[in-house]
């Protein structure tokens, strides 16, 4: 059985995720999505219930946007060793999701360090 694409989640965004999506941001040149981070609440979570996917709305009452392209990718390296890809989606000039996956099938639970990003953007 396959698992929802995401689950309900609402809360503020944490310092760790905050960071993460200014550096992608500064890092690829998408300095205008920078003022979203103002209004930016998670929504929801990835279905998987244990990676750090999150996906954003405006509100905390907002629907989750579950098919926008990729604006960055990322590769990087977890505390675990494993490593873990991390993509920014965007829609309509709106961030949408923060997503993290496994790049080689390594266990990970936490974001990867900022300072072991590396762009693979296309």
């Amino acid at each position: 059985m396959n698992p929802e694409y995401c689950i309900p989640h609402k809360r503020e965004l944490n310092e760790t995720e905050v960071g993460l999506i200014k550096f992608l941001l500064a890092d690829s040149g998408f300095n205008e999505f920078l003022p979203c981070l103002n209004t930016l609440k998670v929504v929801a979570r990835c279905g998987c219930g244990s990676c750090p996917t999150v996906l954003f709305g405006n509100s905390l009452t907002s629907a989750p946007v579950t098919s926008a392209p990729e604006l960055v990718k990322y590769v990087g390296t977890s505390n675990q060793g494993a490593k873990v890809g991390v993509a920014l989606m965007a829609k309509n000039g709106q961030l949408t999701e923060l997503e993290a996956w496994s790049v080689c099938g390594g266990e990970f639970e936490k974001w990867p360090g900022i300072n072991t990003l590396t762009s693979i953007n296309t």
